[in-house]
């Protein structure tokens, strides 16, 4: 039996290569930051819904260097956020915890 030689934790077993990485998360203030995978083309499409779907903004982004800056409305409350992240062929998806 033959076994590679390489740890169980590589990052391409995961697939952590292509998550979302979300900062500051928790979300303390209205700005938050995304970067993106490197496979992501340069216009996404963001939307946000709240813990029961409801869709609380929508918004196309063009993007540089593979990170987003994006400003929270100030209507939203405390809890729990999904973000989905479309940039034609793929989608990403990421959760923030906002605690203003």
């Amino acid at each position: 039996m033959f076994f590679p030689q390489r740890a169980l934790t590589d990052s391409e077993d995961f697939g952590l290569e292509q998550q979302l990485k979300v900062y500051p998360n928790p979300v303390n203030s209205d700005d938050f930051h995304i970067v993106l995978p490197e496979s992501f083309s340069n216009e996404v499409q963001i939307s946000m819904f709240d813990i029961q779907g409801k869709l609380c903004s929508a918004s196309t982004k063009i993007i540089e260097n593979k990170t987003l800056s994006l400003t929270l409305p100030m209507e939203l409350k405390n809890g729990l956020y999904f973000l989905k992240i479309f940039d034609g062929k793929k989608h990403k998806s990421a959760k923030i915890i906002l605690q203003r």
